[in-house]
């Protein structure tokens, strides 16, 4: 079991907030050279296929002892694993009656909650580690790929690991990937949730070459979401 990070866009920050999201889909890299499956894929020991250059790509890793692969490739999601979302983010400071003034961080994903063009983002109070002050940090928006792991609100808990193509998706795995509302689902068994899937697939993805149309293969991944930061004692 390991704590990483993954990154995740406004939308599906909100839609982790919102409790619609409970899935997403990672490209695998490099891509894998199908040569047929050697094992159940629902097997927790099984290996899917065989990379070019002889690399093994699977759910996790064989059982100990086993030599019978290469472990060039390490899956990047195991169950068990703890996620912390990193997103767009940036220091406040607001003024406070007992203190004069506060910082806290304020996370961009919360602009769309916004009734009024003037409104102020919620200011959330984190706890820094030694030496971090908030109040040296410019006020500005930061890439969510330089979130700090004291900074993240949101932490997921891996439950399943599947690999598939991008295109094998369901609807009701489009449902939980938070790219259609879960209230709509008979409509979604129409194709409709699979079509909302494609556009927000390549809104992502196609600038990078990984776009619907070449159906490249994905690590899907299931989790369990909290909202509190990893290091925070309940979310373990």
């Amino acid at each position: 079991m390991k704590d990483r990070p993954i990154i995740m866009s406004g939308p599906m920050v909100r839609a982790l907030l919102a409790g619609t999201k409970t899935q997403t889909r990672r490209v695998i890299k490099p891509q894998p050279d199908y040569r047929g499956p050697r094992g159940c894929m629902d097997d927790p020991t099984c290996w899917g296929w065989e990379s070019e250059g002889g690399q093994h790509i699977g759910i996790v890793p064989p059982p100990p002892g086993d030599t019978s692969y290469d472990q060039h490739y390490q899956p990047l999601y195991q169950r068990g694993d703890r996620l912390y979302v990193r997103e767009t983010w940036g220091v406040g400071t607001r003024p406070d009656p007992i203190q004069g003034w506060r910082d806290g961080i304020e996370y961009r994903a919360d602009e769309a909650y916004l009734q009024g063009e003037w409104d102020d983002l919620p200011l959330r109070s984190v706890v820094t580690p030694d030496g971090v002050c908030l109040g040296d940090y410019e006020q500005r928006w930061r890439p969510s790929i330089h979130m700090p792991r004291w900074a993240s609100r949101i932490t997921l808990t891996v439950e399943h690991v599947k690999i598939e193509r991008v295109q094998d998706i369901s609807g009701d795995d489009c449902i939980a990937e938070g790219a259609w509302p879960s209230d709509k689902r008979e409509l979604g068994k129409s194709g409709e949730a699979i079509k909302a899937f494609c556009a927000l697939w390549g809104s992502l993805n196609a600038g990078r070459g990984y776009g619907w149309d070449a159906n490249p293969w994905v690590v899907a991944v299931t989790f369990a979401v909290h909202l509190r930061n990893i290091d925070d004692p309940e979310a373990a």
